[in-house]
């Protein structure tokens, strides 16, 4: 998985895989995946995306610009292995594997300490210097409000901590539960630390799993290992590693420090130090990690709000006023964002359209072809206003755009005001119903039509008739017909001819006795899938 590596003036501060396209850099904490506190960063400054197998860099039209290799870029940027970008002062290298993996080998442990709460550290035992690490990790702790900053600044204080220690990782997990180095340091350059890697996978999965903390000491006389390419070909001679705990006790990551001098190992004390400084930092961490899910979340509904929002203004607000003629709507989305479609407006030639759709599936994608489906509607209307024509069109144009294994159901009906004459053409969808004289006509006949987006090239039928005074036509998807009461009853299509033959006799009368008898069917507040309706009524 590729990674930016962000480095800073003691070497590498910080580990992301390139995971989410893209990923944001910039100032603002609520947006951005790489996030530096600085006046010369803006907002959303620079954001890598994948296109096909690479990894492009864009400048978000940033203030102060975004470099590689020294050079200004002004347009997208395909990233090499060992690109240096530059974010006003900041560095950040691309590499295309990770340039600290951990590596995958036996350990010889020589303690383990089993730390459940900070008390657990035997204050007898160098209680001074104890007192004063615990202290200086809290501090540091205290001092910071992102994540990153907050294991920087806890890794930065257990060197101070720890001098003998040459080199320090902080692992969290990723989605998949495979450990990450998402923090490292190191005291002194070491030849060769990227390919042999930084951590022991054995060692940090063990101390992730079981809870406790882990000492390895003097690893190159363990001629247990030699067989299997030990810890020892990495020459790390002491290794201590401790879990950081949230509240309930999960590991949320592991700290690892090693050094190579065999003269000054670890120590049980050191390892007892190491846990307790673990432990704290767990839980400002489990409330950090709690903080970037709340801020994500947050952000999530706010956009999610946006798109509800913005799909409302698709959709008609207002009915036309035609005469001798009332028009009434019902929209209600089972969720923020539906997959229901509905639009009424006046053509050139004075005809009216009303047009109702549903498309198969919710969520981001079934709107996301209710837009669709809405533009195409109008555009395909402007040039061909004969319904059947206009649904060949209309299903020739979304085909590409209508994924496998999904489809929309369609009707297009057309009324002329003067001549009275209704045209109509369905694609599949819920057969419209006319109410004249208090009996239910089938208008449709068996003249239903294949969804649009299965198939290219296909034939439709349209089917005309005169609306006559008093008569109403009502147009719905599924959500109303598939409504099901606690008993799994479907609601059913004899049901909404029954309230529609009882409305009194408006466009929004009838929406009202539809729902009302549905409310009453359903007996619960549960809304399982999207409810539009479109009444159409002569006077």
């Amino acid at each position: 998985m590729p990674v930016l590596e962000i480095v800073g003036e003691s070497g590498t501060e910080r580990l992301l895989e390139l995971s989410a396209s893209p990923t944001l850099i910039g100032r603002d904490r609520r947006k951005c995946q790489v996030v530096f506190d600085d006046s010369g960063v803006s907002r959303v400054h620079a954001r890598i995306k994948t296109i096909g197998e690479q990894f492009v860099l864009k400048d978000c039209d940033s203030r102060n610009g975004t470099t590689v290799n020294g050079r200004k870029i002004a347009t997208g940027w395909p990233l090499a292995d060992g690109d240096e970008v530059g974010i006003d002062q900041h560095r950040l290298l691309f590499r295309t594997d990770d340039p600290h993996p951990l590596f995958d080998r036996p350990s010889s442990v020589a303690g383990v300490f089993p730390t459940q709460s900070p008390t657990d550290v035997r204050p007898g035992v160098r209680a001074s210097e104890k007192l004063k690490a615990i202290m200086a990790i809290s501090s540091s702790l205290s001092r910071s409000l992102d994540l990153d900053s907050l294991l920087n600044r806890l890794l930065e204080t257990l060197f101070q901590v720890f001098p003998n220690a040459e080199c320090g990782a902080i692992l969290l997990p990723r989605k998949d539960g495979e450990l990450n180095v998402r923090i490292w340091k190191s005291s002194i350059r070491r030849d060769g630390d990227s390919p042999r890697g930084v951590a022991s996978r054995t060692i940090t999965r063990q101390v992730m799993d079981s809870g406790q903390s882990l000492l390895c000491v003097d690893t190159a006389d363990d001629t247990n290992l030699s067989s299997s390419q030990s810890i020892t070909d990495a020459d790390i001679r002491s290794v201590m590693c401790a879990p950081m705990k949230g509240s309930d006790g999960t590991s949320l990551g592991v700290i690892h420090l090693d050094r190579r001098d065999v003269s000054q190992p670890f120590v049980m004390d050191d390892l007892e130090l190491l846990a307790c400084a673990a432990m704290i930092s767990g839980q400002t961490v489990e409330n950090n990690l709690l903080h970037e899910e709340h801020l994500t979340a947050q952000l999530q509904e706010q956009e999610l709000q946006l798109a509800a929002d913005l799909q409302r203004t698709l959709l008609p607000s207002t009915v036309p006023e035609i005469a001798g003629y009332e028009i009434a709507h019902h929209y209600q989305p089972a969720n923020e964002l539906g997959g229901d479609y509905f639009d009424h407006f006046e053509l050139p030639d004075g005809r009216y359209v009303v047009a109702i759709g549903d498309v198969a599936g919710k969520g981001t994608a079934a709107a996301l072809l209710v837009a669709s489906l809405f533009a195409s509607v109008r555009a395909v209307l402007a040039f061909e206003s004969q319904p059947a024509k206009a649904v060949e069109r209309l299903n020739g144009t979304l085909a590409d755009v209508v994924k496998t294994g999904r489809f929309i159901t369609f009707l297009l009906a057309i009324v002329d005001p003067e001549t009275h004459t209704l045209t109509m053409t369905s694609a599949g969808h819920v057969a419209p119903l006319l109410c004249r004289d208090g009996k239910i006509l089938d208008p449709l006949g068996d003249q239903f039509g294949c969804p649009l987006g299965i198939d290219t090239g296909l034939p439709f039928e349209e089917v005309s008739f005169q609306l006559e005074p008093d008569d109403t036509f009502l147009l719905i998807t599924d959500g109303v017909t598939e409504a099901r009461n606690s008993a799994s009853e479907l609601f059913g299509t004899d049901r909404v001819e029954d309230a529609l033959c009882k409305s009194p006799k408006s466009a929004e009368s009838v929406i009202a006795t539809v729902l009302d008898s549905v409310a009453s069917f359903v007996d619960h507040d549960r809304q399982d899938d999207d409810t539009c309706l479109v009444v159409l009524r002569r006077i």
